[in-house]
């Protein structure tokens, strides 16, 4: 999601995914326009990560610079989606918990699962290799599922109960803080093994302070 350009193998180009240059992923990334409901920008980026999974089962294609493409745009969809539509999901779901109608909300985990699945994967050198292949499958298994899951339950829950003018201003929001880290070279290597870091940390507290929460309890 970060600060090169799309490939055309997302737009349907056939001979991108033959493993002609990749293009520069930055212009294409503003493409979707000023003004986007959130909804419509969250599973554009959605349907951008699919065709680029498909584009690297292609054993001919340069699955590096693919990946590294695909590491853009992940880690700049999950930031902006955190810092705007998420945000705001949190915010309503503590005021109207009955929405919820059962849903746990666990992107902040879904979304390290998925950094932690991504970083593997940068670091294998081999990508003709058989661990490599393994590694793109666990990433690819669980980015599919998180993108399910959200799209199947917290989509519904906006569609629902923000308006069309809300789901705008969102989507405008999304898109300046996605472009924000786009242009921040998010994508790097050194950037996701920096992001996985700090979430291994904060996790780490998080376990450490509820650990203290139940022996609290029992005392």
């Amino acid at each position: 999601m970060m600060g090169a350009q799309m490939p055309m193998s997302m737009m349907g180009g056939a001979s991108q995914m033959m493993g002609m240059p990749a293009m520069s992923m930055m212009g294409s990334m503003g493409m979707m326009g000023d003004s986007c409901d959130i909804l419509d920008c969250l599973q554009k980026d959605h349907r951008t990560l699919e065709g680029l999974f498909r584009a690297m089962r292609n054993r001919q294609c340069d699955r590096a610079a693919l990946l590294q493409q695909f590491a853009a745009l992940l880690v700049a969809h999950s930031d902006a989606e955190e810092k705007t539509f998420y945000a705001r999901i949190h915010q309503f779901c503590a005021s109207n918990p009955a929405a919820m109608n059962g849903i746990d909300l666990r992107v902040e985990d879904e979304h390290t699962e998925g950094l932690l699945a991504l970083l593997a994967l940068m670091e294998e050198p081999n990508t003709m290799s058989k661990m490599w292949e393994d590694k793109f499958t666990v990433l690819v298994k669980g980015i599919t599922e998180h993108v399910d899951d959200e799209e199947k339950n917290v989509h519904n829950i906006a569609r629902m109960f923000f308006s069309p003018e809300e789901r705008m201003a969102l989507g405008e929001a999304f898109m300046q803080a996605r472009e924000t880290a786009l242009a921040g070279g998010a994508g790097s290597l050194a950037h996701v093994q920096q992001l996985v870091g700090m979430r291994a940390t904060m996790v780490h507290v998080m376990k450490g302070q509820t650990m203290e929460a139940v022996e609290h309890m029992k005392a």
